[in-house]
């Protein structure tokens, strides 16, 4: 895939505009920190992306196809991570995985390795600590391998080690081809991404060139319109 883009997308719930002609458009494999205030629509536009929840307006565009016209493309294309847990607490890790990857035998996959996801194969999800849930749920939805990885705050709850195996994870993701869109509010991981979409009153507005230390992003977040 050598493109990915948003055209004029808009949300409303009720009388409330979430999302006002968002557009822009991806042309390589990169990450991209999509930053802004709590409530502010981020992961309203990443569900939009991803194919869960519907615009009211705008198009989408997959490498010239239309998933808003045949939804299928969604599938091929994108990997979702949403903020809750979509895992089944009473099922065990590898239930869950084959419940993902819809076979009853699980193969082991680099992804797996490379997230320490194989350590955990026989314990139950509700036994497992918000980190190791968080992981585990990253290597189902990464699994399948789609070229544009949609993450709704991937690190929350995670510890120093399981930050550094995701962000090593994602920075090979990148190298391999893929593009990664992931909601953030850590400065670090702003500082790091490729690029930086700041999402406020509706808007977007790309402020790559305008950070370079944790306080231009302080800055942008108070001062900025989109």
């Amino acid at each position: 895939m050598n493109m990915f883009g948003l055209s004029g997308i808009s949300k409303k719930y009720k009388h409330h505009t979430v999302l006002s002609d968002i557009s822009f458009t991806v042309e390589k494999p990169c990450r991209i920190a999509l930053i802004g205030d709590n409530g502010v629509g981020k992961t309203t536009l990443l569900s939009i992306i991803a194919g869960i929840t519907k615009p009211d307006g705008g198009a989408i565009d997959y490498n010239g196809e239309d998933p808003l016209k045949n939804r299928s493309v969604f599938g091929r294309y994108v990997a979702y991570l949403p903020q809750e847990n979509p895992l089944i607490g009473e099922l065990s890790v590898k239930d869950n995985l084959r419940m993902w990857q819809g076979h009853h035998k699980i193969e082991m996959t680099q992804i797996m390795k490379e997230l320490e996801v194989d350590k955990l194969f026989d314990k139950r999800v509700d036994m497992l600590s918000g980190g190791q849930r968080r992981i585990v749920a990253i290597c189902c939805i990464m699994n399948q391998d789609q070229p544009v990885l949609l993450l709704d705050e991937p690190t929350s709850s995670l510890d120093i080690s399981y930050r550094s195996l995701l962000y090593d994870f994602i920075d090979k993701c990148v190298k391999d081809g893929h593009i990664v869109i992931m909601s953030t509010h850590d400065e670090q991981e702003i500082l790091e991404s490729d690029r930086c979409l700041l999402l406020k009153n509706g808007r977007i507005k790309d402020i790559t060139d305008h950070i370079k230390d944790v306080s231009d992003i302080r800055y942008m977040f108070k001062h900025d319109n989109a």
